[in-house]
């Protein structure tokens, strides 16, 4: 018997759905905006060490995933679903839990995309009995992602440099996941000094057979003096404290909610770092998925094209202004849903 309990998150239907029997606990947050167009959620499946914890990240899981979609300009309600994974249980009633909760609750009106899925097996059978769930290749979902945050990169090394390129640039990746390990590909090819980093030597490893590197720890990353440093890792990293002793002259965000406060923001910018936000750079992959959902692949690259232009905009309008880009950014989303409300009220 699944249990639904309502959550209070202005400007999102946000709920949390358990099952106790099949270790079943997700928190889903989904914008309540009138929309055309069905919503488009994000399904995130994570090991959380606390309920507050999943709620928390859920609210800015979904934030952001909102801050996505505005910045690139996809007309779909954004939303998240939370899995919580426990390792030691079973993973076949979990799915089917899920399944029959996103049937019920849900029916056809959503679209759910799985933006990261450690195990093959598990995500085919949930595609199997959840057609809720959008057949997405996700090796070309990572591809587009960290093509995009690839185009951000270029289009920071144009600002600073006059020049997208970033030979002989010492760029510090971490986090070698799938869009990790295909940005610090991209990174060597293109003929860059590259440093990863990783807590699974596995993925280091793996990496070796793609691409030529030099390693740091996870610890010690944001003190490697660097052209450019980019996040690929798990959420809140950049607070008060690693913004302090940050060595690189600008950062990227590729993945969700790197930011822990406004406060950390103005600290990087106070170092002059420049600091480009997930929902600038990290974009790539969820609009790979849109473009799917319309029946447009073949729009994809230009898409991808406007994310260098875009961050390129950025940068230029925030040194106008003299103030940093997330601010400027978040700005920029803020006056874009004013628009549209004036637009729908006419």
């Amino acid at each position: 018997m699944i249990k639904i309990d309502p959550i209070g998150l202005e400007g999102f239907s946000m709920i949390q759905a358990s099952d106790l029997e099949n270790s079943f606990n997700c928190v889903v947050a989904v914008s309540d905006k009138k929309s055309d167009s069905i919503p488009l959620v994000e399904l995130r499946f994570e090991e959380f060490t606390s309920q507050n914890q999943q709620v928390d990240l859920t609210t800015k899981y979904a934030i952001a995933n909102e801050k996505k979609f505005s910045y690139a300009d996809i007309k779909y309600p954004a939303g998240v679903i939370t899995v919580n994974i426990e390792k030691d249980k079973s993973q076949v009633a979990l799915i089917h839990s899920l399944a029959d909760f996103i049937s019920n609750q849900y029916k056809n009106e959503v679209a759910l995309y799985v933006s990261k899925c450690d195990s093959e097996d598990f995500y085919y059978h949930l595609k199997s009995i959840c057609p809720q769930v959008l057949d997405v290749d996700l090796e070309a979902y990572s591809k587009a992602t960290a093509k995009g945050a690839f185009y951000s990169l270029r289009a920071l090394q144009q600002f600073l440099n006059s020049s997208k390129s970033i030979d002989h640039k010492h760029i510090v990746v971490r986090g070698l996941d799938n869009v990790g390990s295909e940005i610090s590909r991209l990174v060597d090819r293109n003929k860059a000094n590259l440093t990863v980093c990783d807590s699974d030597n596995e993925k280091i490893n793996n990496l070796y057979a793609s691409a030529y590197f030099g390693t740091c720890s996870l610890e010690e990353a944001h003190k490697v003096p660097s052209d450019v440093y980019i996040l690929c890792d798990k959420p809140d990293y950049l607070d008060k404290s690693i913004t302090y002793d940050l060595k690189a002259l600008a950062v990227i965000g590729v993945s969700s909610c790197q930011l822990t406060s406004n406060k950390a923001g103005y600290n990087m910018h106070t170092k002059k770092v420049l600091y480009i936000p997930d929902y600038v750079a990290g974009v790539g992959g969820v609009v790979m998925i849109a473009k799917q959902l319309e029946g447009n692949k073949k729009s994809l690259e230009k898409e991808l094209d406007k994310v260098f232009t875009r961050t390129l905009s950025l940068l230029n309008h925030s040194s106008k202004l003299r103030k940093p880009p997330f601010i400027v950014a978040e700005q920029q989303i803020q006056n874009k849903a004013k628009t549209k409300v004036a637009e729908k009220s006419q």
